[in-house]
């Protein structure tokens, strides 16, 4: 059982940090390492994994002493640190010994109950543990002003039934049930390298729990150079053009901001507009209620009324209306010219199979129709940085769409405006006709008086209408403002942030990748094993 833990831990950190290959003539190296509970080192072996596909004579490089195959019979000549293998066809796994200097030192520190104690003097005591690793890089190159990049992890086991409250920095602890396994990361010289004060403490592992029984269990530290496999650094390029996108959106969210605000000032225009109309046609309804009641005679009350009426329709002006449709136009228009630059003609089509209904789409909410397109996107495999660049441009297409929705209401309200002139004309004729007439007299003034009072709540709900559009342009406006402020501006300062973090990463991660072997010069995969010797 304590093999197969063992083995369980081997596997869970490998398989996080070591890709498998089958290249052929590629090469692996482990280098075995036992140390004490203090972290000094006992014992170093390489091995080395030569990857074949061929027969015959094979080159290898190495600088290890006392070679020994270990897993076949295939011979080899050693001249100096060059190997001559008689392939067979088969991988090759031999094995060396080195004295040259690990690039990785450890020093374990043990606390019990906040007190430093050596932990053989620990055992079967019960109290708060605090077992500190701290790693040194040893290997700084002095020509690049920076340490070889290394990736530690530290992995190890805890009985449930003896220990809780298991916790460790830089890393998570897992309660299988039975067992609590312990994993973190650590990466001693990427502080200095970086100057980033995210890594300052990426130079040391604590590990933190209760116990009633302590006991130290096998620890396992698995550390490797290589940060990044070569296909990775094609993120960087990516991040590049990420950057020039971000400066356009920037560019382009200003003017889409101070479009907003001429539109909440046009919208204001027509709400003053729309309340004339109705204040006039409430006259009217008044003139007539005064009539109906006999306060006034019936001749001059429908003169009166006749001319409230022609005095309304005098002011039913609809040339600003036009106006703003054609503001509205303009806006929408030189939006849409901004966003063609962006690349609007490539996925319009896709934008209009996700459109809400009032734009006549097929989804009830912009979330709703948003959700959709992103998932879409990602079932097609884009990248993030791609599907956020096409919804930024989405939700500024729906801005588009709604300039246009708003100058086409323009159009309408013009429209419902001149017909409300035309029923007032008819409406005058036929007053007219009841003044020229001598019979019906009260029953034309009571269908005069309902007549004017739905058209007064007619104009009084067009009046609601118009306050809320221009409640909306005035909440779009502000947020608008508020997302240009708060997230697109916070965006270009991160951007110009996290450029600066790049050329420090590119630098780091190229040092990785150059990196040929510890005990050969011509190593494609490299890591160092340490396990630390239990105590109990």
């Amino acid at each position: 059982m304590k093999r197969i833990n063992k083995l369980l831990i081997i596997a869970l950190i490998f398989g996080l940090f070591s890709p498998i290959t089958t290249l052929a003539l590629s090469k692996k190296e482990t280098i075995y390492n036992t140390i004490d509970y203090n972290g000094k080192v006992n014992k170093t072996i390489v091995n080395n994994h030569l990857y074949l596909d061929t027969k015959g004579s094979v080159e290898d490089e190495t600088e290890l002493k006392n070679i020994l195959n270990i897993n076949g019979d295939e011979s080899f000549k050693k001249e100096g640190n060059k190997l001559v293998w008689n392939a067979s066809g088969k991988d090759i796994f031999y094995r060396g010994e080195t004295s040259k200097e690990l690039p990785l030192s450890i020093k374990a520190t043990y606390y019990l109950n906040g007190k430093e104690m050596n932990p053989k003097k620990m055992v079967s005591k019960k109290g708060n543990i605090e077992i500190k690793l701290d790693f040194t890089n040893n290997n700084y190159l002095e020509k690049d002003n920076m340490y070889l990049p290394l990736v530690v992890t530290v992995g190890t086991m805890f009985k449930d039934s003896e220990n809780s409250n298991i916790n460790i920095s830089n890393g998570k602890a897992v309660d299988t049930g039975t067992k609590t396994m312990a994993v973190g990361i650590a990466s001693p010289g990427l502080y200095e390298n970086t100057n980033m004060s995210e890594f300052s403490d990426f130079d040391n592992i604590t590990i933190k729990y209760d116990t009633t029984n302590f006991k130290l269990s096998n620890v396992y530290i698995i550390a490797t150079p290589k940060v990044l496999e070569s296909s990775d650094f094609d993120v960087f390029s990516k991040i590049d053009s990420l950057y020039s996108a971000v400066d356009k959106l920037n560019s382009s969210m200003d003017k889409i901001n101070n479009g907003a605000k001429e539109l909440v000032g046009g919208s204001k225009k027509l709400v003053a507009g729309v309340n004339l109309i109705t204040d006039n046609i409430n006259k009217a309804y008044l003139g007539a209620v005064k009539l109906e009641s006999g306060s006034i005679s019936i001749d001059n009350g429908l003169s009166q009324i006749i001319s409230n009426l022609e005095g309304a329709k005098s002011k039913l002006d609809t040339s600003k209306l036009s106006l703003l449709e054609n503001t509205n136009n303009q806006k929408a228009d030189a939006l849409f010219t901004s966003l063609q630059d962006q690349g609007l003609n490539q996925v319009k089509d896709l934008f209009d199979h996700y459109l809400v209904k009032s734009f006549g789409g097929t989804y009830d909410t912009p979330e709703a129709a948003n959700t959709a397109l992103q998932q879409a996107l990602l079932y097609q495999e884009k990248s993030v940085e791609e599907v956020t660049a096409i919804m930024k441009l989405k939700s500024m297409y729906d801005i588009y769409l709604l300039l246009k929705l708003d100058a086409s209401a323009f159009n309408e309200t013009a429209t419902n405006i001149n017909e409300l002139s035309t029923e007032i004309d008819k409406l005058i004729a036929g007053l007219n006709q009841v003044k020229a007439g001598t019979t019906s007299l009260k029953e034309g003034l009571t269908t005069l008086k309902i007549g004017l009072s739905s058209l007064y709540s007619g104009s009084k709900t067009l009046g609601d209408g118009t306050v809320t559009l221009s409640n909306g342009t005035n909440t779009l406006s502000n947020g608008i403002s508020t997302f240009n402020t708060e997230g697109i501006k916070k965006i270009v300062g991160y951007s110009n942030k996290f450029k600066a973090y790049t050329t420090k990463a590119k630098k780091v991660l190229n040092k990785s990748r150059e990196y040929k072997g510890f005990g050969s010069n011509n190593v494609t995969r490299t890591t160092f094993v340490f396990k630390m010797k239990s105590v109990k």
